[in-house]
Order: C-alpha cells, then structure tokens, then sequence
C-alpha cells in the first residue's frame, strides 16, 4: 500500500517541480516528510505518581524523566524513540518556535515549566528494538492539569492511535480516576467505540504472583470499563525490589510489544496509507486549480470578464448575508439560551439529589455522599448535557442547511450565467475551476495541517491516518464542508469533557463540606446546602466555558465561509503570469499525472 502512495507522490512532485509555484513546492516537503517517516502516537494518562513517567524511563532503560512521590511531571513530554544512540532534548514553545536544552535545562523544566512552553520534547534511543515509528507523550495527572494542560490534552487524546492509563495497584480507582476517565471517555468514545483508538490499562506496582485473577485487579478493570463502556487491555506490572530495596526500572516488554503490533497491524497501516494517499491527491488538486487559475484569464474575453465581476460582486454580499442573517442571530440566539439552560439542568439535579436525601434518612452521611458522588450528581448532570449538547447540534445542523442552500444558490447563478454568455473552451475551463474549488480548500487545509503539527516546532500533534482533508466535491447538493462538522463534534466533545472535570470539582467541594458536618441530627439540611453549593460550582463553570467555545465556533464559521468565497474569488483573480503555451505544456503533463494516479487507484 504504501507501494502505491510512494509512486503517485512521485507522480505529482513531477508536477510540482515543473509548476515552481512555492507554496506547492512547500507541501511536497512537508508532505514528502509524512509519508518517509509515517508516526503512531500513544498518549499517557494516569492520576498524579501513578507511573506514568516510570514506565517511559522503563522502556528507554534510563531514569531519564524525572519522577517522584509528589506529582512529578509539570508539562507534557514528548518523547521520540530513534535508531540514534545519541540522546537529545528539547522545548516546544507556543510560538511554534523549537530549541535544544542540556539535561539540566529538561530536568528543571519537566518539574517547574515556564508560561511560554508548549511541551518538552525528548529523542532518545530504546533497548527495545521496532519502536522507532512511536510517538509517546506523558502528561501531567489530572490533579495537576492546569487550563493549558486540558486544552492540549483535549487535542491531544482524539489524535492518538492507543492511549495508555495508569493505575497504582495499592491505591486503586480513587475519585480522580473517575473524573479523568469521564473526561477522556467524553474525547475518545466514539473512536473507542469505532475501534479506532485502543484504550490500555496498565496497573503498576502489584506485588509479586498476581494474577488477572486477583480481586483488586478485576476490581479495577470492572470500574474502568464500567467508566469507559469499553473493555480495556490490561497490563500488570509487578513490582520487583533491588538487593537494595528500590523499585528497579520497569522493562514492560508485553506491554511495548503489544504496542507496537497494534500500531504495526495490517488495519491502522492500510487506513495510514489511505490517508496519506487522500493528501497525495489533496497536492494533485491543488496542482490543477493552479493551472486552471492562470488559463481562465488567457481565455476570457473583455465582455465575459465583466460578466464575471458582477457575478463575484453579488457572491461577496451573499457572504455578507450570510454572517449577518445566519450565523451571528444563530449564534446570539444560542448564547441567550445557555443560562436558562444550565439552570434548568442545575435546578433538575438538585431537585433529584435532595429527592435521595430525603429517602435515605436511615442511611448513614457517608453513604448518601458516595451514592451522590458517584452515581446520582455524574448521571443527572450528564443527562442535562446530553440535552443541551443535542440543542446546540441541531440548531447548528440547521444552520450548516442554511449556508449551504444560500451558497448553493449563489454558485448555481454564477453557472447559468457562465453558461448562456460565455465562449465553449471559457466556459468549460469556468465550470473546472468552480469543481476544483476543493484543490484550493485542500490546499490550505494541508498547508495548516502540516504547519499546524508537523513544522518544525509545530505545538500540536496529528495524526495522519485520523486527518482527513477538508473536500467541497462538487459544489451543488453537497454538505457545506467535512470540517464545518468536524468543529462542532470537537465543540461537543469539549463541552462533556469539561462537564465531566466540573462534576470532578463540584464533587471535591461536597466533600469539603460534609467533613464539617457533625451534627447527625441536622446532616440532611447541610448536605442538601453543599449540594447546592457543589452544583453552582459545576453551572458557573460550565456555562462560562460554554459560552466561550459558542463564541470560538462561531468565529470558525465566519471564517469557513469567507475562505470558501475568497477562494472562489482568488480563481478568477490570479495574474496573468505565464504564457499560453507554457500552460498548455503544464496541461499535458497535469492530464498525464491524473491518468497515471487514476491507473493507481484502481490498478
């Protein structure tokens, strides 16, 4: 499979070259890059001193990441696992800029990061051999996420082949597990659920001669799958002491072996190929609305150059309409709903929880407090979620319906008036250039992409059998775009995510409250009063939040729509900068590379 992306990438660099233009010649690098050192990404999860970092320091055979009883990671750490014996280390910055440390500059940042860090980066070798197309990163424990930390990890998780959890033997499920769990089953369920994502559990420091069997053990693995809706795979990692009674280092090699046959399985290297066959293609695109670009001004006439400006001129005030009649009430009408909203969901899960309180005035206050913790106060408030997320889904689904009608229509004008006034081969080449739209959207979705994660120093990570680029396809009767719906399902992720962690709070602050209650004549009234307390914590929160990511998304709609007319603005817009028989030698040779990757696809 990869075979046949390495020939139809050599296929279009052909055209590339011969083009010269230097943002194509750009993508070729970057994507020339991708497809020489295809990645697998597997991404740590686990509360703080679980042994996340312990496990890394494991597999590199070298206590290289600092670790400790207290929480030890301050920041996310990459780390790249090369052929090279020789062991480098680095600072991702925010700016997207990259810079090489000493050991001592990693070590001090990896404990107390500065503001303006991305994420660590450390390229090391590992006694384990097959491992060099992983990725890994270790993160922070939930405890220790800071608002920078989530908003990384949020990207982070829905990008990763395997995500690997940590859970002490002796410490068990604690109430941390359970909020972090709920935040990554909220990013990674679906993808679970699809298979697209494996989901690990590993259980460290278990004493000697355990077994799967174990009670603990099935205890633990029950919790995580009951959190999950998912059976994970599980790794148990015994602990073993030194003459010296130390922990030595942990060798998991079932657990890296696994690894590496699930990322290396015929499935995930097929869906890679396929993808990066889709960006090969993306290139191929982009190739041909540049060429289509420059021909359209050497073949139109005067008259129908006119025609096309008034046609433009009425596409720039649909686009004006659009966000001014479409998307800005939408997203102001969403925005006056949110408070209401969050109340009612508030108002129905205390009337639920003090409903238990009341019923249960047998039961001693901490069995009320656990079944609210872990069960009523989770279920309640996901329920009020679920509704709220479904109302902002269908009116911007709705929405999408709108935008596109109105484009839909534009565009079609644009075609009618192309095809009663213009000249056959004009015409012809005007149709092209609108179908080929998705070479431009491509483009610039690839061009992001790759500056995004894959620059030098990009501050994200993408992973390329789950990116799928951003295609128009024929522009009447089609969705308005794959990414217009990709935001919002990321939108929605965010907001159960962001739930889940708050539910996590709001649980920490009831807990704070019942350690105070004493009276057990009067534990009823001041349970349901730190409920009620817990839960303004949980709507302050999540309303705020809400609010915000409305106010992100609507932007990105803004900005979806104005690309995609600007684009088709730009086709009709390009200099004339080359000759008519230059493009005519760019034209055989385009047509011969489309032929050759058809031959490909379906060869």
């Amino acid at each position: 499979m990869f075979d046949k992306v390495k020939s139809a990438f050599g296929y279009v660099c052909e055209l590339v070259d011969a083009i010269g233009d230097s943002k194509l010649i750009e993508l070729k690098r970057f994507l020339a890059a991708r497809i020489a050192n295809p990645e697998s990404y597997v991404v740590l999860l686990g509360e703080t001193s679980s042994g996340k970092s312990t496990l890394l320091n494991g597999l590199m055979g070298n206590n290289i990441l600092y670790t400790s009883v207290k929480p030890a990671t301050g920041t996310i750490v990459e780390l790249c696992l090369s052929e090279s014996s020789e062991t480098a280390y680095f600072v991702i910055n925010k700016n997207a800029t990259m810079e090489k440390l000493s050991r001592e500059q990693f070590s001090k940042l990896s404990k107390s990061p500065d503001s303006n860090i991305a994420r660590l980066r450390l390229c090391t070798q590992s006694d384990l051999h097959g491992l060099g197309s992983l990725r890994l990163f270790d993160t922070p424990g939930y405890g220790s996420l800071v608002a920078e930390h989530e908003e990384v990890l949020s990207d982070f998780l829905p990008q990763s082949d395997i995500v690997i959890y940590t859970v002490m033997y002796k410490v068990g499920i604690q109430e941390s597990d359970y909020s972090f769990l709920d935040y990554a089953q909220e990013l990674i369920g679906n993808a679970l659920a699809e298979r697209e994502t494996d989901f690990i559990l590993v259980i460290n420091r278990t004493p000697e001669g355990v077994s799967s069997g174990d009670r603990r053990i099935k205890e633990i693995v029950g919790y995580v799958a009951d959190i999950l809706h998912h059976e994970p795979k599980t790794f148990i990692v015994n602990t073993v002491l030194t003459e010296e009674n130390e922990y030595p280092l942990p060798k998991s090699e079932s657990l890296w072996r696994y690894v590496q046959s699930t990322v290396s399985s015929s499935k995930r290297v097929n869906r890679l190929a396929q993808c990066l066959f889709e960006y090969v293609e993306g290139l191929l695109d982009s190739c041909e609305s540049f060429v289509l670009e420059r021909a359209i001004p050497l073949k139109l006439a005067e008259e129908e150059r006119n025609i096309m400006k008034k046609e433009l001129k009425k596409l720039k005030a649909v686009q004006i309409e659009i966000k001014d009649e479409l998307i800005e009430p939408t997203f102001e009408r969403l925005a006056k709903l949110m408070p209401s909203a969050f109340s009612r969901v508030r108002e129905t899960a205390y009337g639920e929880i003090c409903e238990k309180i009341d019923s249960d005035s047998k039961l001693r206050t901490e069995e009320v407090t656990a079944f609210i913790n872990s069960h009523l106060m989770p279920f309640a408030l996901k329920n009020g979620v679920d509704e709220i997320k479904f109302t902002i889904d269908s009116e911007l689904n709705e929405l999408d319906r709108k935008i596109q009608d109105k484009l839909n229509t534009a565009y079609a004008d644009i075609k009618s008036q192309v095809e009663l006034h213009f000249n056959t081969e004009a015409a012809k080449l005007v149709d092209g250039a609108l179908k080929k739209m998705v070479g431009r959207a491509a483009e610039q979705s690839l061009l992001n992409y790759f500056q995004q994660f894959a620059g030098r120093g990009g501050t994200g990570i993408a992973n390329g059998a789950k990116h799928l680029l951003k295609k128009i396809g024929d522009l009447f009767g089609h969705t308005f775009t794959r990414e217009t719906h990709n935001n919002v399902a990321k939108f929605l992720s965010k907001i159960g995510a962001t739930s889940a962690k708050a539910v996590g709070v709001a649980v920490v602050v009831l807990l704070e409250v019942i350690f105070q209650v004493k009276d057990i004549m009067t534990w009823q009234g001041k349970l349901k009063k730190a409920v009620d307390t817990s839960l303004g914590t949980w709507e302050e929160e999540m309303l705020q939040v809400t609010l915000d990511e409305l106010d992100k998304l609507k932007e990105e709609n803004i900005r979806l729509v104005d690309e995609q007319i600007d684009e088709l603005v730009a086709v009709f817009s390009a200099p004339v900068d080359i000759s008519s028989g230059d493009i005519e030698k760019l034209q055989i040779l385009l047509d011969s590379t489309k032929q050759k990757m058809e031959a490909l696809k379906h060869g």
